[in-house]
């Protein structure tokens, strides 16, 4: 029976360590290390048994598990058949020595569990840490990340602030310079009116011209642009004219667009050839109109203008 289980080269009993049972193609069943010796000679395996060849690497050729699980069968059934054949206390302590091995075997086992459990906690409490270790640098750099955009807003905050004032300086020092104005303009038409009272003409209206500034800075520019209209047409306006008296109305020659109350003070001041006014202004409403032919009335107050006297 043991013969089934040897090498047919070198005689020995197959085991689970060097002499592994290995199945050629010719089907002979050689251990691994006379497989090793023969293939070291001619780096190939001829099997001698039937000299076949077998031209296969030793880590592919397939062992025979039927074998070793017979040998451990055998091997059991022999040792129960040696234990059953002693006498009885012999085989007390035989059976005894028996399931000693089985328990050191089964606590050798366990040990191995007991120990990749160990490493498996040990991996476990490591990969934790590392995630602890990795969340409070993550904190850590979200707290001082959050101190740095706070620190942003609030200097981006005090350079608002501080444009806003420095704004807010310029529109009340333009609204001074402008109430400034105002006051130039009244008294240069009060100067206007006692020098139109000496020509007889009519007296123009009062202008109330006044900045309502409401701290916006598009109502404040816009009043600024009207307040300007007005001071151009003040001063562009000739009531003393050196020609003709009793004037009402402004003409305006679409060569400047500027308001003259004849062609010979338009002469005076532009260098360019006076062209007949094809518009005409009011001196009391300031309703801009069609020239007309005189006398008329004002299309928008109905004033009757007269024609003009000359002084000469």
């Amino acid at each position: 029976m043991e013969s089934n289980f040897e090498c047919p080269i070198c005689s020995e009993v197959f085991n689970k360590n060097l002499r592994v049972p290995l199945v050629l193609l010719c089907g002979h069943t050689v251990c691994k290390k006379c497989v090793n010796d023969l293939f070291s000679i001619k780096k190939t395996i001829i099997c001698p048994l039937d000299r076949k060849t077998d031209s296969r690497q030793i880590s592919q050729i397939s062992f025979s598990y039927t074998i070793l699980e017979l040998i451990d069968k055998v091997t059991l059934m022999t040792s129960k058949i040696k234990i059953l054949s002693l006498p009885p206390e012999q085989r007390i302590l035989a059976m005894k020595s028996c399931i000693q091995e089985k328990i050191e075997k089964i606590s050798e086992q366990t040990n191995k569990i007991q120990e990749k459990v160990k490493e498996c906690i040990t991996m476990k409490n490591t990969v934790l840490d590392k995630i602890d270790l990795a969340f409070r640098e993550l904190y850590l750099k979200l707290n001082i990340r959050q101190r740095e955009l706070k620190s942003e807003v609030e200097e981006q905050i005090e350079s608002i602030q501080s444009k806003f004032i420095s704004c807010e300086k310029i529109l009340n020092s333009m609204k001074e310079a402008t109430e400034n104005e105002l006051e130039n303009i009244n008294n240069i038409q009060t100067n206007i009116n006692e020098s139109i009272f000496c020509y007889n003409l009519p007296e123009v209206p009062e202008v109330n011209a006044k900045i309502k500034f409401t701290g916006n800075s598009e109502s404040l520019v816009e009043s600024i642009q009207d307040f300007g209209m007005i001071r151009n047409m003040i001063t562009v306006v000739p009531f003393n004219c050196e020609h003709f008296t009793n004037i009402t109305y402004w003409m305006v020659p679409p060569c400047c667009n500027k308001y003259y109350c004849c062609n010979k003070c338009h002469d005076k001041k532009e260098s360019h050839t006076w062209i007949y006014a094809n518009k005409m202004v009011c001196a009391y409403c300031e309703g801009e109109q069609d020239y007309r032919k005189l006398p008329n009335n004002c299309e928008f107050c109905g004033n009757y203008h007269k024609g003009v006297i000359s002084r000469n």
